[in-house]
């Protein structure tokens, strides 16, 4: 912040290989002055790039949220609740949703959902993957679940072999059960990049030609619209192969929270 608020940044970058270092001098306007979308004092448009996250509600859609009816969510009476949750259902063709807080917390729903059946559950997930990196290891602290890493290939997808490698029956009691798949699209660490949904589907039937339909498909789809668009494809169809699927209302849909299972 002081940095920022002497409106001048500084920056080095080290180069090993030839021993340079190069330093640059840019002057910028305090974080303060701007919003995700706002003009300087120039009235040159500004949007900043940090995260989609900086979205905010447009003016519409705070006056439909000061309207919204209300009512008890835990008895399931919230009008403005079941109806998004009935929308984001036959939006991905599923035949329920939850509205949830964050999108971690949609995860870690999905995770006890799909394996609390079974007290030495194992989930195949991905290296990079959010749900392993920067979900504060909640499948393991609080869903009490193993995890199984595999190295994901540049566009975000883990290799099928490498998979079946990684898969293990409930058939000796040293091992714990792969219950659960998780994917990631689009794929966070990995530049975005969106999976395409014959590499979905194609992990969907592993799951019930050779595993027995014993272990399910989750997706940790926070910007799954995002795929969808890019691949020409509606949500539903690309996550037909999944089991369940996370969306965020936060990223890029101008919702200042939520997600939805």
């Amino acid at each position: 912040h002081d940095v920022l608020s002497s409106r001048q940044i500084t920056t080095s970058s080290s180069f090993p290989s030839t021993e340079r270092t190069r330093t640059t001098t840019t002057s910028i306007e305090p974080l303060s002055s701007f919003s995700s979308s706002s003009k300087n004092n120039n009235n040159s448009k500004i949007t900043d790039l940090r995260s989609d996250t900086l979205t905010s509600p447009t003016p519409s859609m705070l006056q439909t949220a000061l309207r919204a009816p209300t009512g008890d969510d835990v008895l399931s009476e919230d009008p403005t609740v079941l109806s998004l949750e009935a929308y984001a259902a036959s939006l991905f063709d599923k035949p329920s949703a939850l509205f949830v807080p964050t999108g971690t917390m949609g995860n870690l729903c999905a995770i006890l959902s799909h394996c609390h059946y079974n007290k030495s559950s194992e989930m195949i997930m991905g290296k990079h993957s959010h749900i392993n990196l920067y979900e504060g290891g909640g499948y393991a602290n609080l869903a009490g679940v193993s995890g199984k890493l595999v190295e994901e290939d540049e566009d975000g997808k883990m290799d099928v072999e490498d998979l079946r490698d990684a898969f293990r029956r409930d058939d000796d009691d040293h091992y714990a059960k792969t219950v659960l798949v998780a994917l990631e699209n689009t794929h966070n660490m990995l530049g975005g990049v969106a999976v395409e949904k014959g590499y979905v589907d194609g992990i969907g039937r592993l799951a019930k030609d050779e595993w027995g339909g014993e272990v399910k498909i989750h997706i940790d789809g926070a910007r799954i619209f995002n795929a969808a668009i890019s691949l020409g494809v509606s949500v539903g169809e690309l996550c037909e192969g999944a089991d369940s699927v996370t969306f965020c209302l936060s990223k890029g849909l101008g919702a200042p929270m939520g997600a939805v299972l």
